[in-house]
């Protein structure tokens, strides 16, 4: 869970948030809850190499609290204005992660030429010992 306080807007789909990934693979599957200058969103991606899909949307750009919570297989996206009342961005997905899975913040420009600053506070991990985080892995070109 993490509160986006700023997205740059260095394009239309430039997204901020929290990550959960089977590996640090570039085409590895995920789930992503982010925001964007103009709204938040689910995504994911079901395997390594499938295609990303949309799992739900919102109106609404930063600050927002964006979290992740999954049980088992079933994962599913939030989104909050205060960081007490969150609503579910779509439905639950089945995604298939190890023990091992990583999970941590994540930001794209969406925009080959250039770089996204955007501004994360109030992250937290619970439970702690559920994934491994990770830091600074660039995971595309």
């Amino acid at each position: 869970m993490a509160r986006v306080t700023a997205v740059q807007n260095t394009g239309t789909y430039a997204k901020a948030g929290v990550m959960l990934r089977a590996t640090n693979a570039a085409n590895a599957g995920y789930a992503f809850v982010f925001v964007t200058p103009t709204s938040a969103g689910f995504e994911c991606r079901n395997g390594a190499g499938a295609s990303s899909f949309g799992a739900g949307s919102s109106a609404g750009a930063s600050p927002r609290w964006v979290k992740i919570a999954r049980t088992g297989n079933s994962v599913a996206g939030f989104v909050s204005a205060d960081g007490v009342n969150w609503a579910q961005l779509g439905s639950a997905q089945t995604l298939t992660f190890s023990s091992s899975a990583k999970a941590g913040l994540a930001v794209t420009a969406h925009n080959a030429a250039a770089l996204n600053s955007s501004i994360f506070t109030d992250v937290s991990l619970s439970p702690l010992d559920a994934f491994s985080a990770w830091q600074y892995q660039n995971l595309t070109a």
